[in-house]
């Protein structure tokens, strides 16, 4: 992702600071999902996604991190292939002429990771990392 956009994602240093860039990604399980559309909540509604970044990915150093995004004032949400493991390919942010951020998580396909993968699309208006942190060794 480009240092610029980075700069604009609330948090995103936490995340920038465990691997020296915005990591890939790549082979990330996502732990947890919420949607919420609380009445009276002016971000409503937000996706929330926890995930756990592998670090024998092509991220350093080997070691592996949990982090968590909010997705706020959510105008589109699609994900598919949830299967106990979630396993991303990997995921792209990039910020549309509109000002939205669109946020593609790339599945692997049946072919790829012996289908073990979950994909999916979130387009929403705000985006920031709520934490990122190394996992206990």
């Amino acid at each position: 992702m480009d240092d610029a956009l980075i700069l604009l994602i609330p948090g995103a240093d936490r995340l920038v600071a465990l691997y020296g860039r915005w990591p890939s990604f790549h082979d990330a399980a996502l732990l947890s999902l919420s949607v919420s559309a609380e009445p009276g909540d002016p971000d409503a509604p937000t996706v929330t996604i926890r995930f756990a970044l592998n670090g024998w990915s092509n991220d350093a150093p080997d070691r592996g991190a949990l982090a968590t995004l909010v997705w706020r004032e959510v105008e589109w949400l699609e994900l598919s292939g949830a299967d106990g493991q979630n396993w991303a390919w990997d995921m792209n942010v990039e910020r549309q002429p509109d000002g939205l951020w669109r946020t593609t998580i790339h599945g692997g396909g049946a072919d790829t990771l012996q289908g073990l993968s979950t994909g999916g699309v979130v387009v929403a208006r705000g985006l920031a990392v709520l934490d990122a942190r190394f996992e206990p060794a």
